[in-house]
């Protein structure tokens, strides 16, 4: 089981993050997806993974409203195995992933399959490029 009132820390996120601030769904999903991952145990896998780093999960939830533009589709949030976890989406042609090993331990990946361009670059330094890959998946 999961730490008492881990889960729940998920809903409390949203009403912390700055005064004034209304998340829209896409927001609010991708919080609460982030939360369900602190209830992996070890071996969640039936391998030898292990559960999501709580850190982790907390510096994402901080950084998903600055992150996602208004018209950002929720992603799709996968655990990886050694404890961090991917945001990704798969759409217009593009695929965008970012993976979260640690909150100092970020990059991402994308490729726009139409047009063969592709960038992988650690976040630090590169925010405005993958703002820009954000912004070519959103509606």
């Amino acid at each position: 089981m999961p730490e008492n009132g881990f889960h729940e820390r998920g809903r409390n996120v949203i009403g912390t993050i700055e005064a004034g601030f209304s998340p829209n769904a896409a927001v609010i999903g991708t919080i609460q997806k982030l939360y369900s991952l602190g209830e992996l145990q070890a071996g969640w896998n039936s391998y030898d993974a292990q559960p999501t780093q709580r850190e982790v999960i907390h510096h994402v939830a901080r950084w998903v409203p600055t992150l996602l533009q208004a018209a950002t589709p929720e992603p799709a949030v996968v655990p990886r195995v050694r404890g961090g976890l991917q945001l990704e989406w798969h759409r217009k042609g593009i695929d965008l992933e970012i993976y979260v090993d640690s909150p100092a331990n970020i990059h991402f990946a994308a490729e726009d399959r139409t047009t063969t361009e592709t960038v992988e670059s650690p976040l630090t330094g590169d925010e405005q490029l993958l703002r820009t890959w954000i912004a070519r998946i959103s509606d």
